[in-house]
């Protein structure tokens, strides 16, 4: 029933107009922990990292953040310190083109669940391709978010059918369309992997 020691020295690590990067000193205990982030009070993302990114926020807007570390028993510690953040402004409202030419694909040799992904670069108002952010979508959910200006992916995924789409969003947090749908059916040998 002994909760996890206090996370230490939150801070931020980096901002754009629409996400916040945020770091801390590990908590300590018995038992395996995550640590959940609150934003303005609320959970808003658990993570088994010592950071996290929050986006899509509103350009310019103020808030405040903590973590907290949460058990296997569902134990919590107390809050960290506190650090209140305000956003870049941005008048930038134009998405990102929508990326085009989804492909997935397994590599002929892999037998433990590989998908690549390969897309085409979209374009935006105000942001270099290199700042273009993408998020890639397993059937229909948010699997992952790429570095920006990174037009491919490889995952791992069980064995399976699997559609995959991507969707570009620029610095000011602002959103394209959703690519094509590409489906590729993976192979995974547990006896191999």
């Amino acid at each position: 029933m002994t909760p996890p020691t206090t996370p230490a020295n939150l801070r931020l690590t980096a901002t754009t107009p629409s996400s916040v990067s945020l770091a801390w000193d590990a908590p300590r205990d018995r038992w395996a922990f995550g640590c959940q982030l609150l934003m303005d009070g609320e959970v808003v993302g658990s993570t088994g990292n010592v950071n996290f990114r929050q986006r899509h926020l509103a350009p310019g807007s103020t808030h405040v953040f903590a973590v907290r570390a949460r058990d296997s028993s569902g134990n919590l510690s107390e809050n960290s310190n506190a650090v209140t953040v305000t956003l870049e402004a941005s008048s930038d409202r134009t998405p990102p083109t929508t990326p085009t030419n989804l492909t997935a694909s397994q590599p002929p040799d892999d037998f433990c669940g590989t998908n690549v992904l390969d897309w085409d670069a979209s374009t935006d108002n105000l942001d270099a391709q290199s700042a273009i952010e993408y998020e890639i979508y397993l059937n229909g959910s948010l699997f992952t978010v790429g570095a920006p200006g990174v037009t491919f992916s490889s995952s791992y995924t069980p064995a399976g059918t699997n559609t995959w789409t991507v969707v570009a969003a620029d610095r000011a947090g602002n959103s394209s369309g959703a690519s094509n749908a590409a489906t590729v059916t993976v192979r995974a040998d547990p006896d191999l992997c």
